[in-house]
């Protein structure tokens, strides 16, 4: 069923399988949010990796931060600054 929220064209799909066949064939379509203005402005015009759409741009962001912020090689460099925080 298609719906419209305001002015956001949105979709109600009443079954699970229905649901699972959608995502699996209509994923890049639905795997993006809508552009809202507020998300625009606290993201620097969506370029943040929360808010930005998925496209090239995203991916590239994706594969910055998996590579050098969320490894563990980087979190073993702060391991003496949490011991030192949590014994005071």
């Amino acid at each position: 069923m298609s719906l419209r929220l305001g002015f956001v064209p949105s979709l109600l799909v009443s079954s699970a399988k229905m649901g699972k066949e959608i995502l699996k064939t209509r994923d890049l379509q639905f795997c993006s949010g809508p552009a809202l203005v507020g998300q625009q402005k606290l993201s620097y015009n969506g370029l943040d990796l929360a808010f930005s759409p998925y496209d090239e741009y995203w991916r590239e962001i994706r594969k910055i931060c998996v590579i050098h912020l969320f490894n563990c090689n980087r979190g073993q460099n702060f391991r003496p600054i949490e011991k030192t925080k949590f014994r005071e």
